[in-house]
């Protein structure tokens, strides 16, 4: 997931199906725009923010980082 996502109607409807367990929050995009601004790290404490009203997972970063932690021991 990263910015782009949720700022669109249809990306925020993508976020919201995403299960809990598979979410993963982009943290560069170069391609990606938010506001006309190059998405990067800097964004992402408002990216978090905006995937946990959209999710209502109130624990994301935690949830984010097992998620994380899951696919490198894969």
């Amino acid at each position: 997931v990263n910015g782009s996502m949720c700022a669109s109607s249809s990306g925020q409807k993508i976020i919201s199906q995403i299960p809990t367990q598979r979410l993963l929050i982009e943290s560069d995009g170069p391609f990606s725009k938010v506001s006309s601004a190059r998405y990067t790290p800097v964004m992402l404490g408002d990216v978090y923010a905006q995937v946990e009203s959209i999710t209502k997972c109130l624990n994301l970063k935690e949830v984010v980082y097992n998620n994380f932690a899951t696919l490198l021991k894969k």
